[in-house]
């Protein structure tokens, strides 16, 4: 297993480095983060496959990694998994598999040289705190309530809202529109936020 991930995994459980890590210490971990790397700025190397050994994560934040569908494969071994936040991280992968508990995702500073196309019925919430990101690009999310894009530099196309029937909230505060007369038709239906400046939200 990779030496900085055991270390992460040894610092969750307040472990001193060395000591056995039990098989029910690891199912036990229900909340974890990684940073995929160090504060000197070198590159861990972790792969994502190996989180597995921790198979009841519920919550789990990925900071800094290279994002492709060989990693989102990875990620199917979680099945427990509810809440996925990445941060910092770059995105080329074709499109997200089926977790059967997720409800909410987060992207946060993430880059997107191909963005995955979503097909997770079950999620709830969305955070989309980036540039180069359109609503297009949210697909098959017919059950998703709500939906925050802060700090887009231009959203377009709202017609994919349609789709989303029990969509109850939209979130675009400090982003740009520039179809603003379907906003203004969906702020109808719906609740929409438009402030000037976007705030914190976690």
């Amino acid at each position: 297993m990779n030496k900085f991930l055991v270390k992460d995994i040894y610092t969750k459980l307040l472990k001193f480095s060395g000591e056995p890590l039990s098989r029910e210490e690891l199912e036990s971990i229900k909340e974890f983060s990684v940073n995929n790397f160090t504060y000197s700025g070198e590159l861990k190397g972790i792969n994502l496959e190996e989180l597995k050994v921790m198979p009841n994560i519920e919550k789990l934040t990925l900071q800094r990694f290279q994002i492709s569908d060989e990693e989102l494969k990875a990620l199917e071994n979680l099945e427990s998994l509810k809440d996925l936040f990445f941060s910092g991280c770059s995105f080329n992968a074709k499109e997200f598999y089926e977790f059967p508990n997720l409800s909410s995702i987060e992207f946060n500073t993430c880059k997107y040289h191909q963005f995955p196309k979503i097909k997770l019925p079950k999620i709830v919430y969305i955070n989309c705190a980036e540039d180069g990101l359109v609503l297009r690009d949210l697909t098959n999310l017919q059950n998703v309530e709500y939906i925050t894009m802060q700090n887009i530099k231009n959203i377009k196309d709202f017609n994919l809202t349609s789709q989303m029937q029990n969509l109850k909230k939209l979130n675009i505060d400090g982003s740009d529109v520039d179809d603003k007369k379907t906003l203004k038709d969906l702020s109808k239906k719906i609740q929409v936020s438009h402030e000037s400046n976007s705030y914190p939200i976690r």
